[in-house]
């Protein structure tokens, strides 16, 4: 029963922006040296997810509607990797914190997958631009008055990062949604747009003064793949776009393989890191000797994503370890390779269909570029980094709007 002014989705809309700032863990006075961040008290993001799923339930109660979310759960593909994160629980080396994990990732993702479903994804953009315009500003007022907070200091010393607890979140964040920006720049009215277009402005200053190689290349290259489907999706013959492709994919691969060296040496230096990036490849490998100690089900949801468990390969990288940096080893080490081949099949089957995907306008064009790129986006950061795919982070609700909306545009096709 709704009433005039639409309780059900008031209700929704609070569960996404607080969902939103749950996986941003944004706040006040975070400390600014990476080795004290273990130290911050987020007891407060655990009342959150109380919050979201209360949210989400008094939602489905008033809405009296739970069809979107059977339809998803009944699809066998969807179906089969719940099990397998189900038994990875049960199998879990500590089955709480297994079991937390789930709970979280599950509060922060319906009010996503909900939205979508009821209402529509350029209403589901539309409030993801305008809440990362206002943490735009915010930031920016944040860092200039109160910079001993804004800038972090110890190893990562002069590095930005406003709100978020690290660099390396702030300045991907806004190395992605500077192409939403972009996007609303084209959609909005003129003082919208003037606001849009300096948020823009000044996540370019964001991704600089952050100093991530991730959040530098990843905005390099999500700009170059936005601007190669602008022209793909123009294209009405699907053989000439995989011609493109293929073609595409022959040139990269060749560079690589030809001038491997040269390409690593160059990225290296303008980046500042070594070959092993800054310690990371050190923690990959004893990792993935671990997932062949538990390959099919892991170690157990979520694991990968606890200092506590990374504790274990202290003593062969010689130093702290606080997470993998790379979402596709936290995946393997939660729930074994068998549950990862399934989730890289739903990103697999996702891209095949933005690739076949024919746009009927300009505003459509914009988007599915904007949305697919950003997945590849995702795709860059999760060889860097942890929390992308099935995370608590901002990035796994980027992944999964992708996911979503490139799977959800073949039903719309057929009903045309």
């Amino acid at each position: 029963m709704k009433t005039a002014l639409d309780a059900p989705k008031l209700i929704l809309i609070f569960c996404l922006y607080l969902s939103l700032i749950r996986a941003t863990n944004i706040g006040l006075f975070l400390p600014s040296d990476e080795l004290e961040l273990g130290n911050i008290d987020y007891s407060i993001t655990k009342y959150m997810n109380y919050l979201i799923l209360l949210g989400v339930l008094g939602y489905l109660f008033l809405e009296n509607n739970y069809k979107p979310v059977i339809e998803k759960l009944l699809s066998p593909s969807v179906t089969l990797f719940i099990i397998i994160c189900l038994i990875s629980i049960v199998f879990s080396i500590d089955r709480v914190q297994s079991f937390k994990f789930m709970i979280v990732v599950t509060a922060i993702s319906l009010p996503v997958i909900l939205y979508a479903h009821k209402f529509s994804y350029d209403e589901l953009l539309t409030h993801i631009s305008y809440f990362s315009l206002a943490l735009c500003f915010i930031c920016l007022i944040y860092i200039l008055i109160m910079p001993q907070y804004g800038i972090m200091s110890g190893k990562h010393a002069g590095a930005w990062r406003g709100l978020f607890a690290h660099k390396n979140i702030f300045g991907p964040f806004f190395a992605i949604v500077f192409y939403f920006f972009l996007d609303r720049f084209y959609s909005e009215q003129l003082l919208l747009r003037m606001l849009f277009l300096l948020a823009m402005l000044i996540s370019i200053i964001f991704v600089i003064m952050c100093k991530s190689s991730t959040a530098v290349i990843g905005f390099v290259l999500m700009g170059a793949v936005y601007a190669v489907l602008q022209v793909l999706y123009r294209m009405p013959n699907l053989w000439e776009r995989i011609a493109i492709i293929l073609a595409a994919i022959t040139i990269i691969t060749s560079i690589f393989v030809l001038g491997s060296d040269m390409l690593a040496e160059i990225i290296l230096q303008t980046t500042g890191k070594d070959m092993s990036l800054s310690g990371r490849t050190n923690i990959w490998i004893p990792l993935i000797e671990m997932s062949y100690e538990r390959p099919v089900f892991g170690w157990g949801l979520g694991m990968a994503q606890r200092s506590e468990f990374m504790e274990r390969i202290h003593g062969a990288v010689n130093f702290e370890v606080q997470s993998s940096h790379n979402s596709y080893l936290d995946l393997i080490i939660g729930i074994g390779y068998p549950g990862t081949l399934i989730f890289m099949i739903f990103i697999l089957k996702a891209s095949l269909n933005a690739l076949c995907y024919e746009p009927e306008n300009r505003k459509e064009i914009n988007r599915y570029a904007l949305i697919f790129s950003q997945m590849i986006m995702m795709l860059i950061i999760a060889s860097t980094s942890s929390y992308v795919l099935l995370g608590r982070s901002i990035f796994w609700l980027f992944m999964l709007l992708s996911i979503l909306m490139l799977h959800e545009h073949k039903y719309h096709k057929k009903s045309l």
